[in-house]
């Protein structure tokens, strides 16, 4: 069984800055530069004949290259912090066209709305003032202007020092 993902990778630059958002808060486990993405669908674990199934459908995908930008920080339940994505028509229209050629061969979605973000640390044990300032400190924090003009199918194997992401396809907007 293979456990994959579908994502947008992120320039260089854009992963610099985001690094450069790392800040002395205890508690955290920050993504490591190489691992930073964001995720349009997470799929699971799934069969190499299925793997094959998935990339022949997102394969058949046709969708115009466009532009993002990242903007301001978040939490999730104090336990994820992230870089916000600018509202974006075009990435919410790739995700449902992705989630729905998915869904045509049978593969179950999670559930719940989809809020794009970069995950930018696991935050343990945090203390909520800490978090307050982390959030305080970046709320500002933009990013220049992300050309989209691919997305990828990523496979991630779980190690004790953290996922390892592998690029499985490439698809072309």
């Amino acid at each position: 069984m293979i456990r994959i993902f579908i994502a947008i990778d992120l320039p260089e630059d854009i992963k610099g800055s985001l690094t450069s958002l790392r800040s002395k808060i205890k508690c955290a486990n920050w993504v490591k530069r190489e691992q930073m993405h964001l995720t349009l669908t997470f799929i699971g674990e799934v069969s190499e004949f299925k793997l094959r199934e998935i990339t022949e459908v997102l394969n058949q995908i046709s969708f115009h290259p466009f532009s993002l930008k990242l903007y301001g920080v978040g939490h999730f339940a104090q336990k994820v912090f992230w870089a916000g994505i600018n509202p974006n028509e075009d990435l919410g229209l790739l995700k449902d066209e992705i989630d729905q050629k998915l869904l045509g061969i049978g593969i179950q979605l999670e559930n719940k709305s989809y809020k794009p973000h970069i995950a930018l640390a696991r935050l343990k044990g945090s203390k909520a003032d800490d978090l307050a300032k982390l959030l305080e400190q970046f709320s500002l924090f933009e990013s220049r202007e992300i050309k989209v003009d691919k997305f990828i199918l990523f496979s991630s194997t779980l190690t004790p020092k953290g996922a390892i992401h592998s690029v499985e396809s490439e698809f072309i907007l």
